[in-house]
């Protein structure tokens, strides 16, 4: 559940919109556990639950932002950041991508504004995603490799592999194949050092790279090497808590069988798939999922793709 604000807090934050108190700690570390759990409402659940939250602490942080103290302005600065990113994040998963553009320029603006190269580094990498997503993936390296020298500046280890990964799948796009093998194995090189301990904007992992890996095998053809590394994923992954990123490798998987013409578990792992993005409100997990489908026309007469439209089918809406 997310946090309400009651008690002391409301009346704190409610004092200072009428002006009668000033911006302290507490109001901003509300607003920074409340985006703290609305990114693992997103993870589970998808944009759609989340983001009339995600904007009414964006509103919040705005309008308390020209009273705060200069003391306090950098972390507010990073929380209003932090808001507009999330907009940003939920905005692209719902394909809205013009939404999406906005806030991202928004959330790098605040971001250098609170000198917080770690956030900023983040935001680029979402806006890389975005642009090769969107299919500009020279872009996409553009953003990525800025994202790299800003996250260079910092002791995140993290961040830093997963702006290389971020690189390596925006030159998968591009076709530049040497390109995105060494920015994977610069992400996995600088993961193998990276402490659990040290905080870090992003969450990314062990089974997120493996992912993104066997992604930019698929990508570039390699068939053997996706199916491998999807595989991995999927072994590793925490897909009780990231549904979307299970979800996504699954299709991935999927359309790799479908490249090795084994139809029949490129269907049931397609259909597994679907199940999960009835939970979710990611319109970019159902436009995956229809691509994925698309890819099976083929053989849209097997029994295996007849099996897998009667799964796809119960799970639409009545």
């Amino acid at each position: 559940m997310l946090p309400v604000t009651v008690g002391d807090e409301h009346e704190r934050i409610a004092s200072v919109l009428g002006g009668s108190h000033r911006v302290d700690a507490p109001i901003i570390e509300h607003i920074e556990a409340v985006l703290g759990h609305c990114r693992q409402q997103d993870y589970a659940l998808g944009p759609q639950a989340v983001l009339a939250t995600v904007l009414a602490q964006w509103d919040l942080a705005r309008a308390l932002e020209p009273d705060c103290p200069a003391v306090l302005r950098p972390r507010l600065l990073s929380a209003l950041s932090e808001a507009s990113r999330q907009a940003g994040w939920l905005s692209f998963d719902l394909k809205r991508f013009d939404h999406a553009g906005y806030y991202y320029e928004d959330a790098r603006a605040l971001a250098h504004q609170a000198e917080n190269p770690g956030l900023g580094a983040f935001v680029l990498c979402e806006m890389s995603h975005l642009a090769t997503w969107q299919g500009t993936p020279r872009t996409g390296i553009d953003h990525a490799l800025a994202a790299g020298q800003w996250a260079g500046r910092t002791d995140d280890l993290r961040l830093r592999a997963y702006t290389a990964d971020v690189a390596a799948r925006a030159y998968a796009a591009d076709g530049q194949k040497d390109a995105c093998l060494t920015a994977l194995d610069t992400a996995h090189t600088a993961l193998t050092r990276v402490d659990d301990h040290t905080p870090s904007y992003s969450t990314y992992d062990e089974a997120i790279h493996i992912s993104i890996r066997g992604g930019c095998h698929l990508k570039l053809g390699e068939t053997d090497r996706a199916l491998s590394y999807a595989q991995q994923s999927l072994k590793v992954l925490d897909q009780s808590q990231f549904r979307r990123d299970a979800a996504m490798t699954i299709v991935d998987l999927s359309e790799a069988y479908t490249q090795c013409h084994e139809i029949d578990e490129a269907a049931r792992l397609l259909g597994d798939a679907g199940d999960i993005t009835v939970g979710n409100s990611s319109a970019r997990l159902t436009e995956r999922l229809i691509q994925a489908r698309a890819g099976l026309r083929p053989w849209h007469q097997t029994a295996a793709v007849r099996t897998l439209d009667d799964r796809l089918g119960a799970l639409a809406p009545r």
